[in-house]
């Protein structure tokens, strides 16, 4: 069996992460070097040459779990609703009506969370905050791309397995970014519906 070559202790990293924004980008210095913007790189200076806002990977993961958790209660109370409507409940509550009113407005507070959680892990403040686009542009194309592309894939009861399926996916995604052992998921990434 040949040897394993072993890197140089002496030796630099050839390639740079970007902590904000996951980019890898060349690195020509001994130094650990500072990121800058502007179309000039001095030597030993690590360019991002896109430095728009950026999300940490993490927190983002976190958000779209507590999305996709928030968007799966939804569902459970849609059901809880149905259930109560076709009799199913009847003789199960002393008051089927006022179980179903906590229910409804259960589901109004989780869904007014799920697309808070959503525009945390878009990275609206972050974009808002790097005064690229306005606050109006930026709320537009959230909501937008929230009931476009995340309500239809992950947000009534036909999508219990989209958002197992996500769910699996997000926590080897953290897994993955912690540095933790983990297994890629058999099911694919769901796809959200395509947009006309």
């Amino acid at each position: 069996m040949p040897p394993r070559n072993r890197p140089n202790p002496n030796q630099g990293s050839l390639l740079i992460a970007n902590e904000q924004t996951g980019n890898l980008y060349p690195y020509n210095s001994v130094e650990t070097p500072p990121i800058v913007t502007g179309s000039e790189q001095p030597a030993g200076v690590l360019y991002d040459p896109n430095p728009g806002p950026s999300v940490n990977l993490l927190e983002r993961n976190a958000h779209m779990q507590n999305m996709v958790r928030r968007l799966g209660l939804i569902s459970r109370t849609t059901g809880f609703q149905i259930a109560s409507d076709i009799g199913l409940l009847d003789g199960r509550y002393r008051s089927v009506d006022s179980v179903v009113a906590r229910a409804v407005d259960k589901k109004e507070v989780k869904a007014q969370e799920a697309k808070s959680e959503y525009n945390k892990a878009f990275g609206l403040e972050a974009m808002i905050g790097s005064g690229l686009i306005t606050r109006q542009a930026a709320e537009a194309m959230a909501s937008t791309s929230y009931g476009k592309e995340v309500i239809p894939t992950f947000a009534d009861s036909r999508n219990a397995k989209r958002r197992d399926v996500q769910k699996s996916w997000l926590n080897y995604q953290e897994r993955s970014l912690t540095g933790k052992k983990t297994r890629r998921p058999k099911a694919p990434l769901p796809e959200p519906p395509e947009v006309v």
